[in-house]
């Protein structure tokens, strides 16, 4: 590999948290981690403009957006978190993150109930009197 240019770039704070948080978990700098990105990016693109000759380029695949989406919400649960440790401090912020947290463990119990009932009370013919 030949001499590495530097280049500037600027992002929202929400995508510099999202690239910090994933460089940290792949073990690289963030430096590291966004040139793995934009290389990466510029081999599938040139795939996907060699695959369509219109030059458009493929949808993404469904499991990769809920992959992002499920990113998306873990580093706004991680900002929010730390936002909130700081305004009330980190014994409330522990406090509040528990009772949400059973608070969304019995909304999930609800809609998980409720999606077995629908499934069984549609599966059970009706009787005729």
């Amino acid at each position: 590999m030949g001499r590495l240019n530097q280049i500037k770039i600027g992002v929202d704070a929400l995508t510099a948290a999202r690239l910090t948080v994933r460089a940290q978990q792949a073990g690289a700098t963030l430096s590291e981690y966004v040139r793995g990105l934009i290389v990466r990016d510029l081999c599938c693109t040139d795939d996907r403009v060699t695959a369509f000759a219109d030059g458009s380029l493929a949808e993404p695949r469904a499991d990769a957006l809920t992959a992002q989406l499920l990113e998306l919400a873990l580093v706004t649960g991680i900002l929010l978190r730390a936002q909130l440790a700081r305004t009330v401090g980190e014994e409330e912020a522990g406090s509040l993150e528990s009772r949400a947290r059973e608070k969304a463990q019995e909304h999930i119990k609800a809609l998980l109930g409720e999606s077995e009932a629908e499934r069984e009370s549609d599966s059970e013919p009706e009787s005729s009197s």
